[in-house]
């Protein structure tokens, strides 16, 4: 995640969208590693200005979706 942060410009928006913990009871064979747990992209994203935060959309919940902002430089 540190990754996709660091290809932000600065002033720049994130869009993410991705299955949570919830999914496994849709999908109970689903990998666990690649859910997402309650709150994550907000703690995997913290150094950016959160502008919506989704916890539970789709079918069951199943799906986290954020939306933020890397801060714009400020000139000291």
């Amino acid at each position: 995640m540190s990754s996709i942060e660091a290809s932000l410009r600065a002033g720049g928006l994130l869009f993410y969208a991705t299955y949570n913990y919830r999914h496994k009871s849709i999908k109970p064979e689903f990998n666990p590693a690649y859910l997402v747990p309650p709150q994550g992209l907000v703690s995997y994203f913290a150094n950016l200005e959160i502008v919506v935060n989704e916890e539970s959309a789709g079918d069951a919940g199943s799906v986290s979706r954020l939306i933020a902002r890397k801060p714009a430089r400020t000139l000291d």
